[in-house]
């Protein structure tokens, strides 16, 4: 129900045609965040700087490459992509991650 609501706002307001372009949808919830990453109340990334090897890129000259998987045609974006994590970094990279498609695309 809820992905669908939420297409269908968006869809009427602020992307005319949206869900004709909608592939596939993933929902979260804060359990979800919690069940997966362990962060809790606010944690900005739920994980110690002590990790070795550290779970997401964080030499901030590679965040480009922090949209890579180890599929090339596959990219990922989102508060975890890269350190520091948070919602700047969910958007940079989902526009990184954007762009990389589009590259992949032109080859």
């Amino acid at each position: 129900f809820v992905r669908q609501e939420t297409i269908n706002i968006l869809n009427n307001g602020l992307w005319d045609k949206l869900n004709s372009h909608v592939q596939k949808t993933i929902v979260s919830t804060p359990k979800t965040i919690y069940d997966r990453t362990f962060a809790t109340q606010g944690s900005v990334t739920g994980w110690s700087l002590v990790n070795k090897p550290f779970p997401a890129e964080y030499q901030f000259l590679k965040v480009s490459q922090s949209v890579n998987t180890p599929v090339h045609f596959i990219k990922q974006a989102g508060q975890f992509t890269f350190n520091p994590a948070g919602v700047p970094v969910a958007v940079l990279t989902g526009k990184l991650a954007a762009d990389a498609i589009q590259k992949d695309r032109k080859k």
